[in-house]
């Protein structure tokens, strides 16, 4: 499933969004395409999530197209 939400923390290892619907999850620095060089806190992004628990499968600005996870 496509979401999109906002940058709340983002560090070496990856970091924390906090989705439209209010929820927050983790991704790990592997998730983030690789065109992205930086990501801050308050950037929107677009993310693939699946799973329950849900996990973050890709993530990308909302701006650039979204590949990659299943």
């Amino acid at each position: 499933m496509e979401v999109h939400g906002t940058v709340a923390q983002h560090g070496d290892t990856g970091g924390t969004v906090l989705l439209d619907d209010g929820s927050r999850l983790t991704y790990p620095l592997s998730v983030v395409q690789p065109e992205i060089r930086l990501l801050r806190s308050g950037q929107r992004v677009r993310l693939r999530v699946d799973g329950d628990p849900p996990q973050v499968r890709a993530l990308t600005l909302v701006s650039l197209p979204l590949r990659g996870g299943p």
